[in-house]
């Protein structure tokens, strides 16, 4: 089967905070069945369900979509868990309310679109009677202490677990918790000193700046992100920012945790006389390939492997369908995987390194994290300029591009030994 690339532009984008005031629902959602029930239970499943009809009211062709990454939907603080959410869904799509769109396949954490029911809508609610409330608090407080420094669950693959591999007890020592703590406390007052207009939330609604923390995984040494500000916004609309009333770069680092592998690679070589410079890995693939694959796949590819510690070598990974159905349907044969592997390895012999637990995307992440923290830090303090991180860019001021890329530059090479590539992307 083919699949279709989503597009986030369209359906409508379901955020469960949405009371129905008229009670015109309540007898359609006693309709639904689930194995719990009792008031909190209901109100809270109500809000989704009515959510839920909302969005697709509001949508030109019934079609709705959600957050189905369960960490990027908690970073929401929505009133309503994620199990609650996807209880009601599955509830929906029982009654034969909701069905899901078979031709698509999610995409950077958003669910595939979900089809309700023109039945459900058009015959079994009123909806001339519906008056929809927004439940969320207009303006959140900033964020508390404990909020600053977050650590996630990790759960290690099945096909780890059956190799031997155990994850080691999270240490958290309370001293480098508080240490954590203090750092991104400063880091909010500097940035709370700076304007920041046009956020927007998921659904594109208008948000407040509320602050940063940061997101570990397992433990302090995994992952270590920084959020609070544009992450989950559109590239399109992250330039639409203006901070302190200018206009927006977004100043990227292409191929960001392939470049920190190879510095890993090329300790044992140390010293330079010149240091090396990274590329565009992916981009260096595809021409390598004589364009078979394009440069999104290629890195869908290399991120999956560093996410497993592994890149397939023989069959086709199955986020690749549709590259191999195109590829099958334009030429006599299909390539082998492990040809196209072959070359993989070839321009990036580095993903040799990886290595389950030790040597993976949640350590990559780390120096990523600790290096773009370390560059907004300087910034703010130093420099005066104010940052928004998205993962492995920051987006600033057009007029502090120069000195942005120079401390990434800068911070990169000291922590890799690399110097990095930059792409400067501008309205």
């Amino acid at each position: 089967m083919a699949y279709t690339q989503i597009d986030l532009s369209s359906g409508s984008f379901v955020e469960p905070v949405y009371a129905e005031l008229s009670g015109s629902l309540s007898n359609v959602y006693s309709e639904l069945s689930f194995t719990t029930s009792g008031p909190k239970h209901t109100a809270k499943r109500l809000q989704v369900f009515a959510s839920i009809i909302r969005a697709a009211l509001s949508s030109t062709n019934n079609e709705v979509y959600w957050l189905r990454n369960k960490p990027k939907y908690d970073q929401q603080n929505y009133t309503v868990s994620y199990n609650c959410f996807r209880l009601v869904v599955n509830a929906m799509n029982e009654a034969g309310w909701i069905t899901p769109r078979t031709d698509q396949r999610s995409k950077d954490g958003y669910a595939i679109r979900w089809v309700v029911s023109q039945e459900l809508l058009l015959d079994r609610i009123d909806t001339d009677k519906l008056e929809f409330v927004d439940q969320s608090p207009p303006d959140k407080p900033p964020l508390q202490p404990s909020e600053l420094v977050r650590v996630s669950h990790r759960t290690l693959q099945t096909y780890l677990t059956r190799k031997g591999y155990r994850l080691a007890p999270p240490a958290l020592p309370p001293e480098e918790l508080q240490a954590l703590r203090d750092s991104i406390e400063q880091l909010n007052e500097m940035a709370s000193q700076h304007t920041f207009d046009g956020l927007l939330r998921a659904n594109g609604d208008p948000k407040p700046f509320r602050g940063f923390y940061r997101t570990f995984i397992h433990d302090l040494q995994g992952g270590g992100r920084l959020y609070g500000g544009c992450e989950q916004m559109k590239p399109e609309d992250r330039l639409k920012i203006r901070i302190d009333g200018e206009a927006v770069s977004e100043v990227d680092i292409v191929s960001c945790q392939p470049s920190i592998l190879l510095g890993r690679s090329l300790k044992a070589n140390l010293p330079f006389d010149t240091s090396p410079l990274a590329r565009d890995f992916y981009s260096c693939v595809v021409e390598a390939l004589d364009g078979q694959l394009t440069r999104d796949e290629v890195k869908l590819v290399v991120n999956k492997a560093l996410g497993t510690a592994n890149i397939p070598k023989h069959q086709w990974p199955n986020d690749l369908k549709e590259a191999r159905q195109r590829l099958s349907e334009s030429q006599q044969t299909t390539p082998k995987w492990s040809d196209i592997s072959d070359v993989i390895l070839k321009e990036m012999p580095f993903l040799k390194l990886l290595q389950p637990l030790s040597e993976d995307t949640f350590t990559l992440q780390h120096t990523e994290a600790a290096m773009l923290y370390d560059v907004m830090w300087g910034l703010y303090k130093h420099k005066g300029v104010a940052a928004l991180p998205v993962h492995d860019s920051l987006v600033v001021p057009q007029s502090q591009v120069d000195v942005t890329k120079k401390a990434l530059e800068n911070s990169f090479w000291f922590k890799t030994g690399v110097v990095p590539m930059l792409r400067v992307t501008t309205s």
